[in-house]
């Protein structure tokens, strides 16, 4: 919970200047000059980016695999007699759709992974892991070893490029999150507060658990709380009422009240709706949505 102006939390704002920022974004070349003329933090930035690029996607999505025969016809007729490497990527440009999206699309119209619209096919899923897979199925509908390589090393651009989607961002997503992890359990140490960590939950065979369940109690702004999550993005509103309805109210039945901290910022006035409704359900515990760890957290 930050303070009544949110001044306090870097990268807490309203939903009109949420709003703002979303549509002041064109491309990720801009997203340094909205952090520097806004005074916010640049990560803050560029997570909104990141959704409002996976929001456009999740719009298009019908409409590319529509297409996803002709975006092979294409790529089968101009692949071989490019000047250079780089079709797929501007075929994303023009078609304004992500690399590593573009990539899936050609390799649906190629043929056996088609019908995939709502969960990718796990086959094709694993050729965009590994394009170097992409080889043997190539082979199986008779194109030659030109053909082959070519598509392999486009594939590989898309993945190498696309800094929203694909493995590598998966990868790095998957660290950032670990980092915050570990800032949270530092705070938590050095606060002389012991806990469970995620890890340690699951070798006690306890699901749906969040990052840090206290063993030591613990308060903030005048309420005790049992459990902590940590969250290495920005929190806008479905972000936050998504993550509030499949984890945080499960957390409060099973252990109490909460608090998770959205290290990017968060939405200011979703935040507090959420907030009241924890607070107020019979149902539920408090719980506190911040963007640091709480300086005043007293240890009971």
């Amino acid at each position: 919970m930050a303070d009544e102006d949110g001044e306090r939390e870097l990268g807490v704002m309203s939903l009109k200047d949420y709003e703002a920022i979303e549509a002041e974004i064109t491309d990720r070349e801009s997203l340094w000059t909205i952090a520097s003329a806004r005074g916010l933090p640049y990560s803050s930035i560029r997570s909104i980016y990141s959704i409002k690029v996976t929001e456009q996607a999740k719009r298009d999505h019908g409409f590319h695999v529509g297409q996803s025969v002709k975006y092979w016809a294409r790529v089968k007729e101009q692949l071989l007699s490019a000047a250079r490497p780089g079709l797929l990527l501007q075929m994303a440009e023009e078609y304004n759709t992500q690399p590593y999206l573009m990539a899936k699309f050609v390799l649906e119209g190629l043929g056996g992974f088609e019908g995939a619209k709502k969960k990718m096919n796990p086959v094709l899923r694993d050729f965009l892991k590994d394009p170097k897979s992409i080889d043997a199925n190539l082979a199986r509908v008779g194109e030659g070893a030109a053909m082959r390589e070519a598509l392999v090393r486009e594939v590989n651009l898309c993945i190498e490029q696309d800094d929203t989607r694909g493995p590598l961002v998966d990868l790095c997503n998957e660290n950032v999150g670990l980092r915050f992890e570990a800032l949270l359990s530092q705070h938590l140490m050095a606060a002389g507060i012991r806990f469970l960590d995620d890890g340690e939950n699951r070798a006690l065979a306890l699901n749906k658990t969040p990052d840090a369940l206290l063993l030591t109690s613990a308060a903030v702004y005048g309420q005790e709380i049992r459990w902590m999550d940590s969250k290495g993005m920005f929190g806008d509103a479905a972000t936050l009422k998504t993550n509030f309805e499949e984890q945080f109210l499960p957390y409060t039945r099973r252990y109490g009240a909460g608090l998770v901290i959205y290290w990017f910022g968060y939405v200011r006035e979703v935040a507090r709706e959420l907030e009241e409704r924890a607070h107020t359900a019979s149902y539920a515990a408090p719980v506190f949505i911040v963007a640091c760890f709480p300086d005043d957290i007293v240890v009971l």
